[in-house]
């Protein structure tokens, strides 16, 4: 999966594995402070899956992507695998 790393520094563009999106998610400076608050302050948000890798526009791959019912599956099979690695207690995937 393509993410969108914000640092200091900027943005990156970079490719990642679950685990590595939910790694990059962990040491941002905001989530950070938000988790040090005392209570913790949570912030609902929704995330937004795109067809975009911080270039181009894929709009033939994802036509097709969702015309195969074996690749939309994995696609809610990979986005349920990070929810659940970066919010166990909240995972309600449902296969």
């Amino acid at each position: 999966m393509t993410v969108v790393d914000y640092d200091p520094a900027g943005q990156k563009i970079v490719k990642a594995s679950p685990p590595e999106a939910v790694a990059i998610l962990k040491r941002d400076k905001l989530h950070q402070w938000l988790k040090s608050l005392n209570p913790p302050l949570e912030l609902p948000t929704m995330g937004l899956l795109n067809n975009y890798d911080g270039s181009s526009w894929h709009i033939k791959e994802m036509v097709l992507m969702l015309a195969n019912p074996a690749a939309r599956h994995s696609l809610a099979h990979d986005v349920c695998r990070l929810r659940s690695a970066s919010a166990p207690s909240r995972n309600r995937c449902r296969f």
